[in-house]
């Protein structure tokens, strides 16, 4: 009776599965890392437009916008504009409320206002990319390392 009629794998075919299951895990993880890179930045994106409703609704009900706060603090006053317990901390980012008051005249009589931002700012570079990416393309922004401003309204006005 030959050896090989017992039950059970060699050790070379147990040596092949799991190379073939190391080359799959190798190729997929990349993949994996940039669904997750997608997921964080939509739900930044998201963020950005529930922030920026919330600002305007603010304004709508007290006829003034929210004052610039630290950054993971929801600014004073904006939070029963926002959905209950919202944080401006996240496991991956958090985010910064940006009132600047802007007065340029340079041209003539000038502009005077402010601009509403929001800054978010990633944990991750790859991550801060792909916020970029997908908010940048729809809003004035301007980026400092893996911090990145999104304009969210402006009030600016020519002098009357």
């Amino acid at each position: 009776m030959s050896r090989r009629s017992q039950k059970g794998f060699t050790m070379i075919e147990l040596l092949i599965v799991i190379s073939i299951l190391s080359i799959l895990v190798r190729v997929s993880l990349p993949a994996y890392k940039g669904i997750q890179r997608d997921a964080v930045a939509t739900q930044a994106l998201g963020d950005f437009n529930t922030v920026r409703a919330a600002a305007v609704a603010q304004y709508e009900a007290t006829g003034a916008y929210a004052v610039d706060g630290p950054t993971g603090v929801v600014p004073g006053g904006m939070a029963p504009f926002l959905p209950r317990n919202y944080s401006f901390t996240k496991e991956q980012y958090s985010l910064d409320w940006e009132n600047f008051a802007v007065s340029d005249s340079t041209m003539g009589a000038g502009l005077s206002g402010n601009v509403l931002a929001l800054t978010i700012t990633a944990s991750d570079s790859l991550v801060g990319r792909q916020i970029l990416h997908m908010v940048g393309s729809n809003c004035a922004h301007w980026s400092l390392e893996n911090s990145h401003t999104f304009v969210v309204l402006s009030t600016l006005e020519a002098p009357h």
